[in-house]
């Protein structure tokens, strides 16, 4: 589990560099979410699909049990000076191993190395926290899916069709910002403030969070709560939030625009709207972050200059290419580590149990099962 969740770390850090290589700001935004979907999408099964073949071949160690190599062994044989004396010391030990006859290649010698020692206490203290973090992150999670249900509770609904769609509108009976999300039905927040709008504006509001709740970014929104559980400790997952949080209100910028048929005018609706109070998992018409209205602004009434979409295909080829070699070769390096980290944390334990500098390889493998 450890050596996946590391790979998947590498991964989404090759894949947000191409991204903000090839295709930040150079695509439409409905392309960019594209791409970053398929950058988590990607480093997630990479890992598994590419161990599955790769573990086929006898040198690849898979994520399953796997025997510990003997290269990872050879790192902690004595030096070909000492060896001799060892062995000899060894054979004088009587309770030094239970085996018939003792292998000179079989010795194993225990030092102290303070850079795993670091790791090994890190580790103790990290797991109880990030499962701690993981056990609060799904505790947050059905609390905004808790608040959204009494929203929905408190609210007077109002059905509304839309182009042959049924959407719900919410009116609460306190102030909330005009947002929308989709539990089983698809819901619009409303307020009466926004009776005060001409009909052209109420219109660009409405397209703005259908947009919203037709590229379902409420279910992807709790994917991406869920994919926090395995990388709550890694930057490129508040990168990529951050980044998809901005882009979705690019793609429903650009929807409601081309539905009013005047940029401009949909660019001064969105100054006219800047006040919001923010609530999770809802997707808000307007923001509370000021240079994020700006960037909105521009975004609509400057001319844009992207490469065409049809960039998106050979990018995703070299994505895939690049993640395929990457988890290739990263995976046996991963392993290997990992496999000489646990075999120094077993001499360590059993230098703190006996006292003893020296061990026997064949024992130890019986004694952990590897």
């Amino acid at each position: 589990m450890q050596s996946y969740i590391l790979d998947t770390y590498l991964l989404s850090m090759v894949g947000a560099l191409l991204y903000c290589l090839f295709i930040r700001n150079q695509l439409p935004p409905l392309y960019q979410k594209i791409t970053l979907f398929s950058i988590i999408a990607l480093s997630l099964l990479c890992p598994p699909i590419v161990d599955s073949l790769s573990s086929q071949e006898l040198s690849k160690a898979s994520f399953h049990e796997h025997a510990i190599d003997e290269t990872v062994y050879s790192n902690y044989c004595p030096p070909e000076a000492e060896l001799f004396v060892c062995y000899q010391k060894a054979q004088a030990d009587e309770n030094f191993c239970d085996c018939t006859t003792l292998d000179m290649s079989n010795i194993l010698v225990y030092e102290p190395n303070p850079t795993y020692d670091v790791v090994l206490s890190y580790e103790e203290r990290a797991t109880p926290f990030i499962w701690g973090v993981a056990g609060l992150v799904f505790l947050l999670l059905l609390a905004k899916i808790g608040y959204l249900l009494r929203v929905i509770a408190i609210s007077r609904q109002e059905i509304l069709d839309v182009d042959g769609q049924k959407y719900t509108l919410l009116h609460p009976s306190k102030p909330l910002a005009v947002g929308s999300f989709q539990l089983w039905k698809k819901y619009i927040i409303w307020q009466k403030e926004l009776d005060e709008l001409d009909e052209a504006e109420r219109k660009a509001v409405l397209w703005h969070e259908i947009s919203h709740l037709e590229q379902k970014d409420t279910w992807l929104k709790i994917g991406l709560h869920i994919t926090q559980f395995i990388w709550v400790l890694n930057p490129i997952y508040y990168f990529i939030l951050k980044e998809l949080d901005q882009i979705n209100e690019y793609v429903a910028d650009e929807f409601a625009a081309a539905k009013l048929g005047n940029k401009k005018l949909y660019a001064s609706l969105l100054v006219k709207m800047k006040r919001a109070q923010q609530l999770a998992l809802v997707h808000h018409f307007n923001t509370t972050h000021s240079s994020l209205l700006k960037v909105r602004v521009q975004r609509l009434i400057q001319k844009q200059h992207r490469r065409k979409a049809i960039f998106l295909i050979p990018f995703m080829a070299l994505l895939f290419t690049c993640f395929a070699f990457t988890t290739y070769y990263s995976l046996p390096v991963i392993h290997q580590q990992l496999d000489k980290i646990e075999v120094y944390q077993t001499l360590s334990e059993e230098n703190q149990a006996t006292g003893k500098p020296m061990f026997c390889k064949n024992c130890l493998i019986e004694k952990k099962g590897w």
